[in-house]
């Protein structure tokens, strides 16, 4: 699962950054069919979403179901004959989705047989402004280099032997340490969830959030296994998610030492093993 921050300009002026466009689940397996959407976090500074334009690479044949609320429109390409239905090339959904607001726009398809990522190029569009989500980063770059990341789908395989054979699904990626069945960083600082993390694949921790509640980062090249994902933030950067929930630490916290970011009242849980 690896990864769909505005600045677009509209005369003179910019839009500032907002959450991804992403697609979640963000992993599949080579020839498996996957089920999945598109996520939209937020809408354009303030702005609603009235609709989202996504590119379906030339490789698959994918279908999107009806979504309430939603008129959908697909372009197909030119048929050159033979018979059969020319392939979907562009979804487009219009409505209306409030700028504080989350929604999922799903699709279906059967993956490559070969392992890699696939780029869904995507265009949201508020009421005023848009976001352009449609950066691929090249071989000298990190998607973190990127303002606006094309939502991504990785193909891969499933993950070792060796490492599904552990209790929970798959070993721990090495930012993370299993302490008396609760998960810590490998600094020793107590992990995280958020209750408000409810979208797969999306985190609702930014801004100040971010700050008092530093994300567990992910290297540029790690990969989902078993039970531990990764999601795209808005900074363009990685973070480890456990069981779907991002993970988190928290300032208060020494390493080694009992978590201190709960409490009566509080939105936040101790990440468990």
């Amino acid at each position: 699962m690896n990864r769909i921050v505005l600045a677009m300009v509209i005369g003179a002026a910019p839009i500032a950054a907002a959450a991804h466009v992403v697609l979640a689940p963000t992993t599949v397996a080579p020839g498996a069919e996957y089920a999945g959407a598109f996520k939209i976090g937020h809408g354009c500074s303030g702005s609603a979403t009235v609709a989202l334009k996504v590119e379906v690479p030339g490789s698959l044949r994918v279908a999107a179901p009806a979504k309430a609320g939603w008129r959908m429109a697909v372009v197909r390409a030119v048929s050159l004959g033979g018979g059969g239905v020319p392939p979907v090339r562009t979804i487009t959904w219009r409505g209306r989705l409030a700028a504080d607001q989350t929604e999922s726009f799903p699709i279906v398809f059967v993956a490559p047989e070969k392992d890699g990522p696939i780029y869904f190029k995507a265009i949201q569009s508020c009421e005023t402004g848009e976001a352009r989500w449609v950066e691929i980063a090249t071989a000298a770059q990190s998607r973190r280099d990127l303002k606006f990341p094309a939502p991504v789908l990785e193909v891969t395989a499933n993950p070792a032997p060796e490492a599904a054979s552990t209790p929970n699904g798959a070993r721990p990626p090495s930012e993370v340490q299993v302490v008396d069945g609760a998960l810590r960083t490998a600094g020793g600082l107590p992990l995280y969830t958020f209750n408000f993390d409810t979208m797969v694949g999306m985190s609702h921790c930014e801004g100040e959030c971010s700050v008092k509640r530093p994300p567990l980062e992910a290297e540029d090249d790690a990969k989902p296994h078993g039970p531990w994902t990764v999601i795209g933030r808005a900074d363009g950067s990685l973070q480890w998610a456990y069981k779907s929930k991002p993970l988190y630490s928290f300032t208060g916290d020494k390493p080694g030492g009992p978590p201190t970011g709960t409490g009566e009242g509080s939105n936040w849980s101790i990440a468990r093993y």
